[in-house]
């Protein structure tokens, strides 16, 4: 069946059906990752306009055709794969200022903060581009991409919010003359109306510790693929080429990092969660805090 996937692909490529062809090269590889049929993959991707995954692709279809001495799919693939590095637009996301970011957001999926002001390649077409900041604000952009773009944007803080803005200083009442009886009355309190556990902390922790995680999940899904090429390569994993020891190494780093980066990631959000759950808990202690205006001052207390 996996042949006559890859057979009726072919007759479709021929015909310039990228996106069914595309289909079909797709299921014969799930059943096998020849050097041939990821070699199609990419170059159907390609030409559909999914540059990102082209890259990738290509990428793997040039290591497994090297170690199975497949010296025609490695020379189509590094062509290609030189066609779509110079077709990929790439995109450089900055924050403006001396802003402080907690999470990098493109096209719904988090991304990395470490890729902030970093030329990212990105498929041509619209990107919605959003920064959350440790203050609590956010920006957000749309991008229009074309092939070759080369494209900057850099994004700062939206204005504060009503409930993040600073309250306006109180007016102390004047002060009545001294034979008023108004002056003797003690200082009128005024309750502190500002929400509890204003701190950023624990947002900063969920949103650091997600962007990890998802790091993590990238090498740790990139060394699946690696050993994918690996086994298809050298199936019986005895008497394997000398050529195959760089890319095993590069497998076992990418697994070693990609679940160091998971666990630490994955430890930053439940620890933010956790301050959350007990910030919002009505048992956990708290203080209470009074404005506190009298004749000719103000003043702010606080009672533990």
């Amino acid at each position: 069946m996996a042949k006559q996937w890859f057979a009726d692909g072919l007759a479709r490529e021929e015909k310039a059906d990228w996106a069914g062809a595309l289909d079909l090269f797709r299921r014969a590889a799930q059943v096998k990752r020849t050097p041939q049929i990821v070699y199609h993959v990419g170059l159907c991707e390609s030409r559909s306009g999914d540059l990102v995954e082209a890259l990738v692709d290509l990428d793997s279809a040039a290591a497994i055709a090297r170690a199975a001495h497949a010296d025609d799919v490695v020379t189509a693939a590094k062509a290609e794969l030189a066609d779509v590095k110079a077709r990929i637009p790439r995109l450089d996301v900055r924050v403006a200022g001396d802003a402080a970011p907690a999470r990098f957001v493109v096209d719904g999926s988090t991304i990395a903060l470490s890729l902030l002001h970093t030329p990212m390649p990105l498929d041509p077409g619209e990107h919605t581009v959003t920064i959350e900041f440790s203050s609590g604000a956010s920006a957000t952009a749309k991008v229009t991409l074309a092939e070759h773009d080369a494209k900057t944007v850099s994004l700062s803080p939206a204005a504060a919010s009503p409930a993040s803005a600073p309250a306006s200083a109180p007016v102390a009442p004047a002060s009545p003359p001294a034979s008023s009886p108004a002056a003797a009355e003690p200082p009128a309190a005024v309750p502190d109306s500002s929400p509890r556990g204003g701190s950023a902390v624990p947002w900063v922790l969920v949103g650091v510790g997600g962007a990890v995680f998802a790091a993590g999940a990238i090498f740790f899904v990139e060394a699946r693929v690696k050993e994918g090429s690996l086994h298809d390569a050298c199936p019986s994993r005895t008497g394997c080429d000398p050529s195959l020891e760089s890319s095993y190494d590069t497998a076992k780093t990418f697994n070693a990092v990609g679940l160091g980066l998971g666990a630490v990631g994955a430890v930053g959000v439940a620890a933010g969660a956790t301050m959350l759950g007990f910030r919002t808990s009505p048992s956990s202690p708290s203080s209470r805090s009074a404005l506190v205006v009298g004749p000719g001052r103000a003043a702010w207390t606080v009672r533990f």
